[in-house]
């Protein structure tokens, strides 16, 4: 399993054209394991055109802690295929890991893409 650095891009005032180069992702795999810098700010948009629901997996990378200290437990959204989904409200405090990263993968990619934005 490989681990790729995902960029997330920011969104300002003035807007964001969703065709701009480079904002998703695709070709991905489901052997790897994505991560992302995640300040709270940060949301991923999932655009599954395919014919399978994309379960993706958010990874409980060692920094996860939740109520009171106690680990806290690997979060799933399953993205229904031909359909995009909105994730967002990446508390630090509950996903990211000792690196500020939020790791995840995805369990299905055929015509999956994934963007990241920080609003």
């Amino acid at each position: 399993m490989s681990t790729v650095l995902m960029t997330v891009t920011d969104v300002t005032d003035a807007g964001l054209d969703d065709a701009t180069a480079g904002l998703y992702v695709g070709s991905l795999l489901t052997t790897n394991q994505y991560q992302f810098p995640n300040d709270g700010r940060t949301m991923m948009h999932v655009k599954n055109a395919g014919a399978s629901p994309c379960v993706v997996t958010f990874v409980n990378g060692g920094g996860m802690l939740g109520v009171r200290g106690h680990a806290l437990a690997t979060i799933s959204v399953s993205v229904t295929n031909a359909k995009n989904f909105f994730i967002a409200k990446f508390a630090q405090n509950l996903y990211n890991d000792v690196n500020n990263l939020v790791n995840f993968t995805l369990s299905y990619i055929t015509s999956v893409t994934v963007a990241l934005l920080r609003v």
